[in-house]
């Protein structure tokens, strides 16, 4: 049985996902963690006991390239963001994943705080 035919059987909502994000990933963590859970969950269909820091993105998740890319541009939709697919690894696990898209959401927010404040001078 793969995790694909489980998800069938298990449906989440976004209290449950923001607390196995709590609960799986550190508390600076836990709000970007629960928004790739509940894009990877509902997009996806990964279910939650496979959405694990060390669960590595293509090995243990599944995804193929055409996966893999169609999950990349949720998540910076999700986040309004645009991460480099340069920055990524086939080898990486959810926890880096996550934290890649952290480092994009400050350097998007930086980036729009200095944008900002060059049109207001």
């Amino acid at each position: 049985m793969s995790w694909r035919d489980l998800f069938k059987r298990e449906q989440l909502d976004t209290t449950a996902l923001q607390a196995l994000a709590r609960e799986r990933f550190p508390s600076r963590r836990s709000e970007t963690a629960t928004r790739v859970m509940n894009v990877l969950h509902t997009k996806f269909r990964i279910g939650s006991r496979y959405l694990l820091p060390s669960a590595r993105l293509v090995q243990d998740l599944g995804f193929d390239d055409m996966d893999f890319f169609q999950m990349l541009r949720a998540i910076e939709k999700e986040f309004t963001v645009q991460i480099s697919v340069e920055d990524l690894e086939s080898k990486m696990t959810l926890n880096d994943f996550i934290a890649c898209v952290e480092k994009a959401s400050v350097q998007q927010f930086a980036g729009g705080n200095a944008a900002s404040q060059r049109a207001s001078v």
